[in-house]
């Protein structure tokens, strides 16, 4: 099987679903639910674990509000998620790659 996504390399978690959310949209900002419905992911404490999780971690942080609503954006300052992205930004090079040279 080819690796085309981070969910193809590190496994199809929930938690590797939501991760994905962030670094495929370094600049976003969304909130819990935003997070939930792109992520596929059942909202409410799963999302909001998560997230915690990656508040913890130094990986999102939270960046304000939108009306009464927290919203989140991916810590780019963070080094581990530079590398992140960059290996996000090289498994879909590959794949579009792989894609147009099998098509020759």
């Amino acid at each position: 099987m080819m690796a085309f996504t981070l969910r193809d390399i590190f496994g199809d978690s929930n938690r590797c679903r939501v991760v994905e959310v962030f670094v495929e949209n370094p600049e976003c900002v969304f909130s819990e639910y935003e997070v939930s419905q792109l992520a596929e992911v059942k909202s409410g404490v799963v999302t909001h674990e998560y997230i915690t999780d990656l508040i913890c971690n130094d990986i999102v942080i939270s960046y304000g509000h939108d009306g009464n609503i927290e919203v989140y954006k991916l810590n780019i300052n963070n080094e581990v998620v530079r590398s992140l992205i960059k290996l996000n930004k090289a498994i879909t090079a590959y794949w579009m790659n792989t894609i147009f040279e099998d098509c020759d």
